[in-house]
């Protein structure tokens, strides 16, 4: 088990390997220079809040949908999808 005391100290632990953040918003907002992929889940419902996911960087583009609630889902519950949203820019010579 290793220890992180920051965002840029567990990206350098984890040379190497996917990383997958979860969190609240500060923590999307201070990981949006490192992502190339955002798994964004989509659920089909209103609700009120304070804390919103700060916004997808002009350069990614929804490039695949999984809906993964659709045969599970009761009556009246709302549906959802995960949206793979990957950067187009990535790897591209500059």
């Amino acid at each position: 088990c290793k220890i992180a005391r920051s965002l840029e100290d567990a990206i350098h632990q984890a040379q190497g390997y996917k990383i997958f953040i979860c969190g609240g918003e500060e923590i999307y907002r201070a990981a949006q220079g490192h992502a190339t992929k955002y798994y964004v889940t989509r659920v089909d419902i209103d609700v009120e809040g304070d804390t919103y996911f700060p916004g997808m960087p002009a350069c990614f583009r929804a490039t695949a949908s999984h809906h993964q609630c659709a045969g599970d889902r009761k009556e009246g519950e709302p549906t959802c999808c995960v949206v793979e949203y990957e950067d187009l820019i990535e790897g591209l010579d500059t």
